[in-house]
């Protein structure tokens, strides 16, 4: 072929392209849909490879660029003027600031545990979340176990004019918010106080004043609230029996508040008739 008929063919296929604005490499029919269509079935497709210095170096990179960072082993596209990751070929990716949308993360059918505080969406019973604590897949439960507290006043003696917290022992701390007479909200919403306090009888009738409890919290002795239910006072035995709801602030400390102003000093009957709970609401 002449130097001429060359050029002529070369201008033909220049003008064909043009003339179709796309590119079939591999085929003669591109897809109507691509500019650029690749089509094999024994080769892939080899973008630019580099390392993440080089890839900072690119003057001005266009957003939807692809490259191969070969520092972080992953595809990566230009997107907002910052690199993201198409795809993680080490089989770990650390996620900042990003949600995941349907993250199947592993199958059902993968007994292999990674390393602990992986996370992964199990297909098996219908699709659940599960999280790795290095030995076994544990499911994430669908609430928060909340605050219960349960116990009951110990067997002290509280002199007339008494104005302060009782002696109290837990028997039940689900989430360990209760120590040395004091509650600490774990969350920000509403607590229930419930308290059954009895003394014992006395050898003189009660004539008036108060016997109550309040919650107050451990920095002062402002009452944050008291029992609605007045004390009652069978003449020589004082009780109060109530319950209470209160909004808290996560991590404020609240102690229950004894108030005796009975005339007399009282000694409370054993822990059957004593009885408090705290309860999250």
């Amino acid at each position: 072929m002449s130097i001429k008929s060359f050029s002529i063919a070369i201008l033909l296929v220049l003008l064909n392209i043009y003339t179709q604005a796309q590119v079939g490499i591999g085929t003669n029919s591109p897809n109507a849909s691509a500019q650029l269509d690749v089509t094999s079935n024994t080769k892939g497709f080899l973008p630019p490879r580099m390392t993440s210095t080089q890839r900072d170096a690119i003057t001005s990179p266009a957003n939807g660029l692809v490259i191969f960072n070969t520092s972080e082993n992953r595809l990566e596209v230009r997107s907002s003027s910052t690199w993201l990751a198409l795809i993680t070929l080490t089989g770990t990716e650390t996620l900042t600031n990003k949600t995941l949308t349907t993250p199947v993360l592993s199958a059902s059918s993968d007994g292999s545990v990674p390393p602990a505080g992986t996370v992964r969406y199990n297909t098996a019973s219908g699709g659940i979340l599960q999280y790795s604590n290095a030995t076994s897949w544990n499911t994430l439960s669908p609430s928060v176990q909340k605050s219960v507290v349960t116990g009951y006043l110990n067997a002290s003696t509280y002199a007339n004019g008494f104005f302060g917290s009782p002696d109290m022992t837990e028997e039940t701390d689900v989430n360990n918010n209760f120590a040395s007479n004091t509650f600490t909200a774990p969350r920000t919403g509403y607590y229930t106080f419930s308290i059954i306090m009895s003394s014992n009888g006395l050898s003189t009738a009660n004539t008036g004043g108060q016997w109550e409890v309040g919650i107050t919290p451990t920095s002062g002795s402002t009452m944050i609230s008291k029992f609605t239910m007045p004390a009652t006072r069978d003449y020589y035995i004082a009780s109060v029996t109530g319950t209470y709801t209160v909004r808290l602030t996560a991590g404020t400390s609240v102690n229950f508040y004894i108030v005796n102003t009975l005339g007399h000093a009282h000694t409370l009957a054993g822990a059957n008739y004593n009885r408090f709970s705290i309860v999250e609401n």
